[in-house]
């Protein structure tokens, strides 16, 4: 980039280092407006009244660039300028199938006028598939890695296991608290006790006096915190379990950043996509266990190994 500039500049252009990153990642030049974040409102990405001065797939392989060294080796800790659309929720957790690079999304128009989007390769050019699609498909992929009935069986015991446990922990830090508490009680009442006879200084009643109300304010945010946790504790890991035996209603149901962060989250090491089927890279052996219905039936499902990269078409 910076040998970019420096060409730029022998020609008479003027502009900082920082000036020339912020032009290349300016999302005003694909036509788009970048709306701040306000209050409870997300930051987004809008189309504007504008004409495009450059297409989108130029602009994803200039932001592409920002996340790689010298060497063109990608660079850790690092983010693009990808923001998260509800047309492309899956860019960034999908690999190549050919290459296994990591797919970007963008738009075009097709000869009816109507503007597509779809997932493509940027460095082998062997993956270009329509987003909408793959969307679709995704639903049963997540439906049939529901746990299995006698998994859920297991999970119940688990959880009832987890919170008896839990709870004879909380009681026994709930009886050490309230001791606890009730002895700065004490102490408290002795310390007015000494200040009353004289026995201590104002300063150092005052002192004391402050030091422990604020030890009494400490211990009740503990013990209110205990005794709201006893009660959520069983309902948040049931309602974990109902998550996962539901993933692809609790997707549908989720807005679009919560569809891009579910996937993340159950899909870290990112997902593979090939001729309407998904596949985890490499394959995980939870997802394995958590998929009952096809194995149930008897059917194959197709699968592909992402250690040996797909020879495409064309």
């Amino acid at each position: 980039m910076e040998a970019i500039r420096g060409r730029l500049s022998t020609k008479g252009f003027r502009c900082s280092k920082n000036q020339f990153t912020l032009l290349l990642r300016n999302p005003l030049y694909i036509g788009k407006i970048l709306i701040p974040a306000w209050r409870d409102e997300p930051e987004e990405l809008v189309d504007g009244l504008h004409e495009a001065l450059v297409d989108e797939l130029t602009y994803e392989r200039v932001q592409e660039r920002f996340t790689k060294d010298r060497y063109g080796r990608k660079q850790r800790g690092r983010k693009g300028n990808a923001r998260i659309r509800p047309e492309l929720v899956l860019r960034g957790h999908l690999l190549c199938p050919a290459c296994t690079e990591l797919l970007t999304g963008s738009r075009a128009r097709g000869g009816s006028g109507h503007v597509y989007f779809y997932y493509h390769c940027h460095h082998c050019r062997g993956a270009s598939f329509r987003a909408d699609k793959a969307h679709r498909d995704l639903i049963p992929y997540l439906d049939s890695i529901s746990p299995a009935r006698e998994v859920q069986v297991l999970y119940q015991g688990i959880i009832a296991d987890l919170t008896q446990r839990e709870e004879m922990q909380r009681r026994g830090r709930l009886a050490s608290l309230t001791a606890e508490h009730a002895l700065l009680k004490e102490r408290l009442f002795r310390t007015d006790e000494a200040f009353v006879e004289a026995r201590i200084s104002g300063d150092s009643y005052e002192r004391l006096k402050a030091g422990y109300q604020e030890q009494q304010r400490r211990l009740r945010a503990l013990l209110a915190t205990l005794e709201e946790d006893g009660e959520n504790f069983a309902e948040k890991l049931r309602y974990t379990i109902s998550i996962l035996s539901n993933l692809g209603k609790v997707y549908q149901r989720a807005p679009f950043e919560g569809k891009h962060a579910l996937v993340g989250s159950i899909f870290p090491d990112k997902l593979l996509y090939h001729e309407g089927s998904f596949q985890t890279s490499p394959e995980s052996e939870i997802i394995a266990l958590f998929r009952p219905k096809n194995a149930e039936k008897g059917e194959r499902r197709p699968s592909f190994d992402s250690r040996r990269p797909i020879r495409l078409p064309g």
